[in-house]
C-alpha cells in the first residue's frame, strides 16, 4: 500500500501531488496513498487537481469538505459512500474512475454505495452514457445522488 498523508486546512493548495517530490506527475492514478481520518482535503478550497489515486476504508463525511474548485481526483476502491456535494466542477472522469473502481463488500444491498454530487455536477453528469453503463454494470450497487 502507499504512504499516508494529510492536507487538513491548506486553503491556498490548488494542486495536490502524492508522490514522490522529485517525479513529475504523469497521470492522475499513480501513485496510490491511503488515507488515515476522514478530512484529510478539508478546508482546502481552491484544490482542483489531486495527482495520485486514493485509498480509505473510514468515513468519507469530510475528506473533500469544502474543496469548492475540486475538479480532479481518483478514489481506488470505493468501498462505501462519499461526499463530494461542495465540488461543481467535478470532472466526469473522476466520477467515471469512482465508479468503475469502486469495490463494494460482499454480499453489499443495491443502493448502499452513494456518491453525492454538487447539484451542478450531478446535473451535468446524472445521464452520461458513459456514466449510466457505470452504474448499470455495478448492479445498482452504486448510485449518484444530489446533495
Amino acid at each position: 500500500m502507499g504512504r499516508s498523508m494529510e492536507l487538513y486546512g491548506c486553503p491556498n493548495l490548488e494542486v495536490a501531488y502524492l508522490g514522490n517530490r522529485q517525479s513529475s506527475p504523469t497521470s492522475y492514478d499513480v501513485p496510490l496513498i491511503y488515507t488515515e481520518g476522514n478530512n484529510c482535503f478539508y478546508l482546502c478550497k481552491k484544490l482542483k487537481k489531486i495527482y495520485g489515486k486514493i485509498y480509505q476504508r473510514n468515513d468519507w463525511s469530510l475528506t473533500f469538505g469544502e474543496c469548492l474548485a475540486l475538479e480532479e481526483v481518483r478514489i481506488a476502491e470505493l468501498y462505501s459512500s462519499i461526499q463530494l456535494s461542495w465540488s461543481p466542477n467535478l470532472s466526469k472522469e473522476s466520477v467515471l474512475y469512482m465508479i468503475t473502481n469502486a469495490n463494494p463488500p460482499s454480499g453489499a444491498a443495491a443502493g448502499s454505495i452513494a456518491i453525492t454530487l454538487h447539484p451542478t455536477a450531478y446535473a451535468r453528469l446524472k445521464d452520461d452514457a458513459d456514466i449510466m453503463a457505470a452504474l448499470e454494470a455495478k448492479g445498482g450497487i452504486v448510485t449518484l445522488v444530489s446533495a
